[in-house]
Protein backbone atom coordinates (compact mmCIF):
# COMPACT_ATOMS: atom_id res chain seq x y z
CA UNK A 1 0.00 0.00 0.00
CA UNK A 2 1.13 3.36 -0.75
CA UNK A 3 2.19 6.06 1.70
CA UNK A 4 -0.68 8.24 -0.02
CA UNK A 5 -3.14 5.70 0.82
CA UNK A 6 -2.64 5.40 4.27
CA UNK A 7 -5.07 5.81 6.88
CA UNK A 8 -4.34 7.44 9.58
CA UNK A 9 -6.45 6.71 13.06
CA UNK A 10 -7.97 9.94 14.38
CA UNK A 11 -8.81 10.23 18.29
CA UNK A 12 -12.46 10.41 19.39
CA UNK A 13 -11.66 13.93 20.72
CA UNK A 14 -10.40 14.99 17.25
CA UNK A 15 -13.64 13.43 15.58
CA UNK A 16 -16.04 15.68 17.70
CA UNK A 17 -13.86 18.38 17.22
CA UNK A 18 -13.90 17.82 13.33
CA UNK A 19 -17.39 17.87 12.94
CA UNK A 20 -18.79 20.56 15.21
CA UNK A 21 -15.96 22.84 14.13
CA UNK A 22 -16.01 24.20 10.42
CA UNK A 23 -12.59 25.70 9.17
CA UNK A 24 -12.50 28.83 7.09
CA UNK A 25 -9.20 29.32 6.94
CA UNK A 26 -6.24 27.88 9.09
CA UNK A 27 -3.98 30.83 9.23
CA UNK A 28 -6.36 33.07 10.40
CA UNK A 29 -5.99 34.42 13.84
CA UNK A 30 -9.46 34.50 14.62
CA UNK A 31 -10.32 31.04 13.49
CA UNK A 32 -7.38 29.44 15.32
CA UNK A 33 -8.19 31.06 18.56
CA UNK A 34 -12.17 29.77 18.26
CA UNK A 35 -10.56 26.37 17.34
CA UNK A 36 -8.32 26.29 20.30
CA UNK A 37 -11.14 27.56 22.52
CA UNK A 38 -13.11 24.55 21.31
CA UNK A 39 -10.50 22.00 21.30
CA UNK A 40 -10.66 19.44 23.74
CA UNK A 41 -7.62 18.68 26.42
CA UNK A 42 -6.56 15.87 25.72
CA UNK A 43 -3.48 13.98 27.96
CA UNK A 44 -1.04 15.01 25.30
CA UNK A 45 -2.53 18.93 25.63
CA UNK A 46 -2.52 19.21 29.34
CA UNK A 47 -0.01 21.47 31.13
CA UNK A 48 0.94 19.59 34.32
CA UNK A 49 1.51 16.01 35.15
CA UNK A 50 -0.16 14.21 37.78
CA UNK A 51 -2.38 16.29 40.25
CA UNK A 52 0.20 19.20 39.45
CA UNK A 53 -2.65 20.03 37.01
CA UNK A 54 -5.07 22.95 36.95
CA UNK A 55 -6.67 25.85 34.16
CA UNK A 56 -4.39 28.69 35.78
CA UNK A 57 -1.54 26.33 34.24
CA UNK A 58 -2.85 25.79 30.77
CA UNK A 59 -2.70 29.31 30.34
CA UNK A 60 0.64 28.82 30.20
CA UNK A 61 0.52 26.45 27.68
CA UNK A 62 1.60 28.41 24.20
CA UNK A 63 4.38 29.08 21.94
CA UNK A 64 5.43 32.73 23.00
CA UNK A 65 5.85 31.13 27.11
CA UNK A 66 8.13 28.22 25.95
CA UNK A 67 10.02 30.12 23.98
CA UNK A 68 10.86 32.70 27.28
CA UNK A 69 11.43 30.08 29.21
CA UNK A 70 13.31 27.65 26.91
CA UNK A 71 15.49 31.17 26.29
CA UNK A 72 15.94 31.41 29.84
CA UNK A 73 16.88 27.85 30.71
CA UNK A 74 19.35 28.14 27.69
CA UNK A 75 20.96 31.25 28.69
CA UNK A 76 21.75 29.49 32.65
CA UNK A 77 23.05 26.49 30.86
CA UNK A 78 25.14 28.70 28.85
CA UNK A 79 26.23 30.43 32.11
CA UNK A 80 27.79 26.20 33.17
CA UNK A 81 30.25 26.91 29.69
CA UNK A 82 31.47 29.99 30.32
CA UNK A 83 31.81 30.62 34.15
CA UNK A 84 33.88 27.12 33.27
CA UNK A 85 36.36 28.73 30.69
CA UNK A 86 36.34 31.83 33.48
CA UNK A 87 37.93 29.85 36.86
CA UNK A 88 40.20 27.61 34.24
CA UNK A 89 43.08 29.02 35.25
CA UNK A 90 42.37 28.84 38.65
CA UNK A 91 41.24 24.52 38.66
CA UNK A 92 44.88 24.56 36.81
CA UNK A 93 46.58 26.42 39.58
CA UNK A 94 44.50 24.41 42.23
CA UNK A 95 44.50 20.98 40.90
CA UNK A 96 48.19 21.85 39.25
CA UNK A 97 46.51 20.14 35.80
CA UNK A 98 48.19 20.86 32.71
CA UNK A 99 46.09 22.53 29.93
CA UNK A 100 46.67 19.89 27.75
CA UNK A 101 45.05 17.62 30.25
CA UNK A 102 42.21 19.92 30.57
CA UNK A 103 41.43 19.89 26.47
CA UNK A 104 41.00 15.98 27.22
CA UNK A 105 38.62 16.65 30.25
CA UNK A 106 36.42 19.60 27.54
CA UNK A 107 36.12 16.38 25.33
CA UNK A 108 33.99 14.59 27.93
CA UNK A 109 31.06 16.69 26.71
CA UNK A 110 31.28 15.87 22.99
CA UNK A 111 32.15 11.87 23.41
CA UNK A 112 28.85 12.17 25.20
CA UNK A 113 27.08 14.37 22.49
CA UNK A 114 28.48 12.07 19.84
CA UNK A 115 27.37 8.83 21.04
CA UNK A 116 24.10 9.66 23.06
CA UNK A 117 22.54 12.36 20.34
CA UNK A 118 21.79 9.61 17.90
CA UNK A 119 19.54 7.97 20.60
CA UNK A 120 18.41 11.02 21.97
CA UNK A 121 17.29 12.83 18.99
CA UNK A 122 15.30 9.94 17.41
CA UNK A 123 13.33 8.04 20.36
CA UNK A 124 13.16 11.37 22.45
CA UNK A 125 11.41 13.20 19.50
CA UNK A 126 8.82 10.64 19.67
CA UNK A 127 8.02 11.11 23.31
CA UNK A 128 7.16 13.77 25.45
CA UNK A 129 10.09 16.21 24.86
CA UNK A 130 9.20 18.73 27.61
CA UNK A 131 9.67 15.99 30.20
CA UNK A 132 12.87 14.82 27.93
CA UNK A 133 14.55 18.63 28.91
CA UNK A 134 13.08 18.41 32.34
CA UNK A 135 15.87 15.63 32.52
CA UNK A 136 18.06 17.03 30.95
CA UNK A 137 18.31 20.25 33.30
CA UNK A 138 18.46 17.21 36.19
CA UNK A 139 21.59 15.97 34.11
CA UNK A 140 22.96 19.74 34.42
CA UNK A 141 22.37 20.11 38.05
CA UNK A 142 24.24 16.93 38.45
CA UNK A 143 27.05 18.48 35.95
CA UNK A 144 27.28 21.82 38.52
CA UNK A 145 27.42 19.37 42.05
CA UNK A 146 29.96 16.74 40.30
CA UNK A 147 32.16 19.75 39.18
CA UNK A 148 32.34 21.45 42.48
CA UNK A 149 33.07 17.95 44.29
CA UNK A 150 36.64 18.02 44.52
CA UNK A 151 36.35 21.38 46.74
CA UNK A 152 34.64 19.19 49.50
CA UNK A 153 36.50 16.42 49.03
CA UNK A 154 40.70 17.45 48.64
CA UNK A 155 39.29 21.17 50.53
CA UNK A 156 41.52 24.41 49.70
CA UNK A 157 44.73 22.75 49.23
CA UNK A 158 47.67 23.31 51.10
CA UNK A 159 49.17 25.75 49.20
CA UNK A 160 45.80 27.93 49.58
CA UNK A 161 45.89 27.37 53.39
CA UNK A 162 49.32 28.39 53.97
CA UNK A 163 48.89 32.05 52.76
CA UNK A 164 45.80 32.61 55.51
CA UNK A 165 46.26 34.09 59.20
CA UNK A 166 44.97 31.11 61.53
CA UNK A 167 47.28 28.34 59.48
CA UNK A 168 50.23 31.74 60.65
CA UNK A 169 49.09 31.67 63.84
CA UNK A 170 48.77 27.80 64.55
CA UNK A 171 52.27 26.99 63.11
CA UNK A 172 53.67 30.43 65.33
CA UNK A 173 55.18 31.65 61.57
CA UNK A 174 54.58 35.81 61.38
CA UNK A 175 53.01 37.28 58.58
CA UNK A 176 55.56 38.75 56.32
CA UNK A 177 57.52 34.83 56.78
CA UNK A 178 53.97 33.12 55.93
CA UNK A 179 54.35 35.25 52.62
CA UNK A 180 57.72 34.48 51.68
CA UNK A 181 58.34 31.17 52.69
CA UNK A 182 59.17 28.17 50.58
CA UNK A 183 60.19 30.90 47.65
CA UNK A 184 62.37 29.36 45.27
CA UNK A 185 63.28 31.47 42.21
CA UNK A 186 63.52 29.18 38.94
CA UNK A 187 65.43 29.95 35.92
CA UNK A 188 65.93 27.87 32.72
CA UNK A 189 68.70 25.78 34.32
CA UNK A 190 67.15 24.74 37.31
CA UNK A 191 64.26 22.02 37.49
CA UNK A 192 63.01 22.09 40.92
CA UNK A 193 60.35 24.67 39.54
CA UNK A 194 59.20 21.98 37.06
CA UNK A 195 55.40 20.87 38.71
CA UNK A 196 54.36 17.76 38.64
CA UNK A 197 51.21 17.20 37.50
CA UNK A 198 48.17 16.66 39.79
CA UNK A 199 46.55 13.86 41.35
CA UNK A 200 44.48 12.11 38.70
CA UNK A 201 40.77 11.40 40.78
CA UNK A 202 40.23 15.20 40.61
CA UNK A 203 40.48 15.32 36.82
CA UNK A 204 38.54 11.99 36.48
CA UNK A 205 35.73 13.85 38.57
CA UNK A 206 35.98 16.44 35.93
CA UNK A 207 35.68 14.57 32.78
CA UNK A 208 33.03 12.39 34.38
CA UNK A 209 30.85 15.81 34.90
CA UNK A 210 31.50 16.52 31.83
CA UNK A 211 29.96 13.25 29.87
CA UNK A 212 26.98 13.91 32.05
CA UNK A 213 26.75 17.66 30.81
CA UNK A 214 26.70 15.90 27.36
CA UNK A 215 23.32 14.49 27.79
CA UNK A 216 21.92 18.05 28.86
CA UNK A 217 23.39 19.42 26.34
CA UNK A 218 21.83 16.90 23.58
CA UNK A 219 18.56 16.68 25.36
CA UNK A 220 18.00 21.04 25.23
CA UNK A 221 19.28 21.30 21.45
CA UNK A 222 17.63 18.23 19.63
CA UNK A 223 14.50 18.66 20.95
CA UNK A 224 14.25 21.56 22.52
CA UNK A 225 15.00 23.72 19.44
CA UNK A 226 12.61 20.73 17.58
CA UNK A 227 9.78 21.34 19.91
CA UNK A 228 9.93 24.67 19.33
CA UNK A 229 9.91 24.43 15.42
CA UNK A 230 7.09 21.85 15.80
CA UNK A 231 4.82 23.96 17.97
CA UNK A 232 5.31 26.99 16.33
CA UNK A 233 3.48 28.62 13.34
CA UNK A 234 5.90 28.02 9.96
CA UNK A 235 5.82 32.20 9.59
CA UNK A 236 7.09 32.91 12.73
CA UNK A 237 9.18 30.60 13.72
CA UNK A 238 12.93 32.03 12.15
CA UNK A 239 12.25 35.11 14.16
CA UNK A 240 10.61 32.70 17.71
CA UNK A 241 14.31 30.58 17.34
CA UNK A 242 15.98 33.64 17.36
CA UNK A 243 14.29 35.53 20.27
CA UNK A 244 15.45 32.36 21.98
CA UNK A 245 18.86 31.96 21.27
CA UNK A 246 18.96 35.89 21.48
CA UNK A 247 18.00 35.31 25.35
CA UNK A 248 20.51 32.25 25.65
CA UNK A 249 23.35 34.99 24.64
CA UNK A 250 22.74 36.56 27.87
CA UNK A 251 24.03 33.51 29.55
CA UNK A 252 27.85 33.86 29.29
CA UNK A 253 28.20 37.44 29.71
CA UNK A 254 26.22 36.10 33.12
CA UNK A 255 28.78 33.06 33.25
CA UNK A 256 31.93 35.85 33.15
CA UNK A 257 30.25 37.64 35.40
CA UNK A 258 29.65 35.35 37.80
CA UNK A 259 32.87 33.61 38.00
CA UNK A 260 34.66 37.19 38.45
CA UNK A 261 32.32 37.64 41.43
CA UNK A 262 33.19 34.54 42.68
CA UNK A 263 36.95 34.51 41.94
CA UNK A 264 37.15 38.37 43.94
CA UNK A 265 36.51 35.95 46.93
CA UNK A 266 39.25 33.15 48.59
CA UNK A 267 38.91 29.67 48.45
CA UNK A 268 38.26 28.95 51.42
CA UNK A 269 35.33 31.98 52.62
CA UNK A 270 35.55 31.03 56.31
CA UNK A 271 39.72 31.83 56.08
CA UNK A 272 41.27 34.89 56.32
CA UNK A 273 43.91 35.42 53.68
CA UNK A 274 47.34 37.32 53.93
CA UNK A 275 47.65 38.39 49.74
CA UNK A 276 45.18 39.86 48.14
CA UNK A 277 43.71 38.89 44.89
CA UNK A 278 46.01 40.85 42.73
CA UNK A 279 48.91 38.16 43.82
CA UNK A 280 48.98 35.29 41.52
CA UNK A 281 48.73 33.23 44.27
CA UNK A 282 45.20 33.60 45.13
CA UNK A 283 43.15 31.44 44.17
CA UNK A 284 39.49 32.17 44.34
CA UNK A 285 36.42 30.29 45.44
CA UNK A 286 36.04 28.54 42.00
CA UNK A 287 33.54 25.83 43.66
CA UNK A 288 31.33 28.21 44.77
CA UNK A 289 29.17 29.32 41.53
CA UNK A 290 28.31 26.14 40.82
CA UNK A 291 26.45 25.81 43.92
CA UNK A 292 24.58 29.16 42.57
CA UNK A 293 23.71 27.52 39.11
CA UNK A 294 22.23 23.97 40.23
CA UNK A 295 19.79 25.94 42.91
CA UNK A 296 18.66 28.86 39.81
CA UNK A 297 18.11 25.34 37.75
CA UNK A 298 15.64 23.52 40.12
CA UNK A 299 12.62 25.50 39.28
CA UNK A 300 13.27 26.03 35.65
CA UNK A 301 13.40 22.09 35.19
CA UNK A 302 10.10 21.79 36.96
CA UNK A 303 8.51 24.56 34.61
CA UNK A 304 9.57 23.11 31.23
CA UNK A 305 8.78 19.92 31.53
CA UNK A 306 4.96 21.28 32.66
CA UNK A 307 4.47 21.73 29.19
CA UNK A 308 2.23 19.72 27.01
CA UNK A 309 3.58 17.23 24.55
CA UNK A 310 1.64 19.26 22.04
CA UNK A 311 0.54 22.62 22.39
CA UNK A 312 -2.94 23.42 22.09
CA UNK A 313 -2.44 25.97 18.76
CA UNK A 314 -0.62 23.46 17.23
CA UNK A 315 -3.08 20.64 17.95
CA UNK A 316 -5.98 22.82 16.49
CA UNK A 317 -3.79 23.99 13.77
CA UNK A 318 -3.63 20.69 12.31
CA UNK A 319 -6.67 19.45 12.99
CA UNK A 320 -8.20 22.55 11.06
CA UNK A 321 -6.06 21.31 8.70
CA UNK A 322 -7.34 18.02 8.27
CA UNK A 323 -11.01 19.53 8.24
CA UNK A 324 -9.80 21.89 5.58
CA UNK A 325 -8.44 19.00 3.22
CA UNK A 326 -11.72 17.11 3.94
CA UNK A 327 -13.83 20.34 2.56
CA UNK A 328 -12.01 20.32 -0.92
CA UNK A 329 -11.53 16.37 -1.08
CA UNK A 330 -8.08 15.65 -0.26
CA UNK A 331 -6.14 13.50 1.63
CA UNK A 332 -5.30 14.86 5.19
CA UNK A 333 -1.83 15.46 6.20
CA UNK A 334 0.01 12.64 7.06
CA UNK A 335 2.04 12.48 10.38
CA UNK A 336 4.98 10.80 9.42
CA UNK A 337 5.76 9.18 13.14
CA UNK A 338 2.16 7.56 13.41
CA UNK A 339 3.10 5.64 10.31
CA UNK A 340 6.66 3.92 11.27
CA UNK A 341 6.89 2.51 14.98
CA UNK A 342 10.21 3.27 16.71
CA UNK A 343 12.60 0.98 16.40
CA UNK A 344 16.30 0.40 15.91
CA UNK A 345 15.38 -0.18 12.06
CA UNK A 346 13.62 2.62 11.11
CA UNK A 347 16.10 4.88 13.34
CA UNK A 348 18.91 3.85 10.62
CA UNK A 349 17.19 4.67 7.89
CA UNK A 350 16.32 7.80 9.45
CA UNK A 351 19.89 8.95 9.59
CA UNK A 352 20.62 7.41 6.16
CA UNK A 353 18.00 9.48 4.37
CA UNK A 354 19.76 12.34 6.93
CA UNK A 355 23.22 11.38 5.27
CA UNK A 356 21.70 11.49 1.60
CA UNK A 357 21.00 15.12 1.95
CA UNK A 358 23.84 17.40 0.76
CA UNK A 359 22.58 20.59 1.84
CA UNK A 360 22.44 18.89 5.60
CA UNK A 361 25.95 17.09 5.35
CA UNK A 362 27.76 20.55 3.98
CA UNK A 363 26.40 22.59 6.75
CA UNK A 364 27.52 20.03 9.45
CA UNK A 365 31.01 19.71 7.93
CA UNK A 366 31.11 23.96 7.93
CA UNK A 367 29.52 23.64 11.91
CA UNK A 368 32.75 21.13 12.21
CA UNK A 369 35.42 23.38 10.70
CA UNK A 370 33.76 26.30 12.79
CA UNK A 371 33.73 24.29 16.12
CA UNK A 372 37.28 23.62 15.38
CA UNK A 373 38.62 27.00 15.18
CA UNK A 374 36.87 29.03 17.60
CA UNK A 375 36.05 26.22 20.54
CA UNK A 376 39.98 26.32 21.62
CA UNK A 377 39.96 30.70 21.35
CA UNK A 378 36.90 30.35 23.55
CA UNK A 379 38.05 28.05 26.33
CA UNK A 380 41.54 29.38 26.56
CA UNK A 381 41.09 33.21 26.13
CA UNK A 382 40.52 34.34 29.66
CA UNK A 383 43.80 31.92 30.30
CA UNK A 384 45.36 33.81 27.38
CA UNK A 385 44.08 37.43 28.75
CA UNK A 386 45.28 36.36 32.70
CA UNK A 387 49.18 35.42 31.21
CA UNK A 388 49.64 37.65 28.58
CA UNK A 389 48.34 41.23 29.49
CA UNK A 390 49.07 40.54 33.36
CA UNK A 391 45.27 40.37 34.59
CA UNK A 392 43.52 38.85 37.62
CA UNK A 393 41.77 36.06 36.40
CA UNK A 394 38.17 37.75 38.04
CA UNK A 395 39.12 40.93 35.49
CA UNK A 396 40.42 38.03 32.55
CA UNK A 397 36.80 36.38 33.13
CA UNK A 398 34.97 39.39 33.01
CA UNK A 399 36.90 41.03 29.81
CA UNK A 400 36.02 37.88 28.27
CA UNK A 401 32.20 37.90 28.74
CA UNK A 402 32.33 40.88 27.46
CA UNK A 403 33.76 40.48 23.98
CA UNK A 404 31.37 39.96 21.31
CA UNK A 405 28.28 39.66 23.30
CA UNK A 406 26.30 42.63 22.41
CA UNK A 407 27.27 42.11 18.52
CA UNK A 408 26.32 38.20 18.37
CA UNK A 409 23.55 38.75 20.68
CA UNK A 410 22.18 41.35 18.01
CA UNK A 411 23.13 39.61 15.57
CA UNK A 412 21.05 36.38 15.97
CA UNK A 413 17.85 38.56 17.01
CA UNK A 414 18.31 40.74 13.80
CA UNK A 415 18.87 37.54 11.31
CA UNK A 416 15.64 36.19 13.05
CA UNK A 417 13.68 39.30 12.51
CA UNK A 418 14.95 39.55 8.66
CA UNK A 419 14.40 36.11 7.77
CA UNK A 420 11.02 36.13 8.88
CA UNK A 421 9.59 39.45 7.22
CA UNK A 422 11.86 38.26 3.64
CA UNK A 423 12.05 35.36 3.69
CA UNK A 424 15.48 35.71 1.73
CA UNK A 425 16.31 32.41 -0.47
CA UNK A 426 18.64 29.90 1.07
CA UNK A 427 21.43 30.83 -1.40
CA UNK A 428 21.48 34.29 -0.19
CA UNK A 429 21.90 32.77 3.52
CA UNK A 430 24.01 30.39 2.65
CA UNK A 431 26.48 33.26 0.62
CA UNK A 432 25.84 35.77 3.79
CA UNK A 433 26.93 32.50 5.81
CA UNK A 434 30.36 32.52 3.91
CA UNK A 435 31.29 36.18 3.55
CA UNK A 436 30.62 36.53 7.55
CA UNK A 437 32.78 33.83 8.52
CA UNK A 438 35.44 34.76 6.08
CA UNK A 439 35.49 38.50 8.11
CA UNK A 440 35.17 36.36 11.21
CA UNK A 441 38.67 34.47 10.16
CA UNK A 442 40.60 37.32 9.43
CA UNK A 443 39.19 38.91 12.82
CA UNK A 444 41.14 36.13 14.87
CA UNK A 445 44.23 36.73 12.85
CA UNK A 446 44.44 40.29 14.18
CA UNK A 447 45.04 38.39 17.57
CA UNK A 448 48.45 36.98 16.74
CA UNK A 449 50.36 40.63 16.34
CA UNK A 450 48.86 41.58 19.76
CA UNK A 451 50.67 40.73 22.73
CA UNK A 452 53.23 42.30 26.02
CA UNK A 453 56.75 42.03 24.68
CA UNK A 454 57.26 42.15 28.67
CA UNK A 455 56.16 38.34 28.56
CA UNK A 456 59.83 37.49 27.47
CA UNK A 457 61.94 38.64 30.36
CA UNK A 458 59.13 36.58 32.92
CA UNK A 459 60.69 34.82 35.55
CA UNK A 460 58.99 31.74 37.85
CA UNK A 461 58.65 32.05 41.96
CA UNK A 462 57.62 28.78 43.07
CA UNK A 463 55.69 27.74 40.27
CA UNK A 464 54.02 30.78 39.66
CA UNK A 465 54.62 33.11 36.17
CA UNK A 466 55.92 36.73 37.53
CA UNK A 467 56.21 39.96 35.43
CA UNK A 468 58.99 42.00 36.03
CA UNK A 469 56.08 45.24 35.79
CA UNK A 470 53.39 45.24 38.29
CA UNK A 471 50.05 43.77 37.64
CA UNK A 472 47.85 45.53 36.10
CA UNK A 473 48.30 44.98 31.87
CA UNK A 474 47.43 47.17 29.37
Amino acid sequence: MSSSSVAVPVKQEEVVFLRDFKAQNVESETTLEKAIQDLPLTEDTTCGYGFFQSKHLQRFANIKSFVVLFGVVGSIFSMTNSYFNGILTTVEKRFKIPSKNIGVIMVGLDCTNLLASWFISYYGGRKHRPRWLGFGLISIMLYCLLTSLPHFLYGPGTDALQLTKEYAESRNVSIGGADKSNTVLCNYDDSPCEEKDGHLAPQLIFFLAQIVSGFGDSIYWMLGSTYMDDNAPKSEAPFLLSLSFFTRMLGPALGYSLASSCLKIYVAPYLTPLITNEDPRWIGAWWLGWIVIALILIIPSIAISCFPRELPAKAARRLLEKKKAEEINQLPPIDQEELHETSFQDMKKTFMRLCNNKVFMYTNMASILFIMGFMPFWIFSPKYIEIQFRQTASVASLVNGTMGIVAAALGVLISGAVISKYKPRTRYMAAWNTIVGVISALGFVVYMFIGCPANETAIAISGVLLLPAARGGH
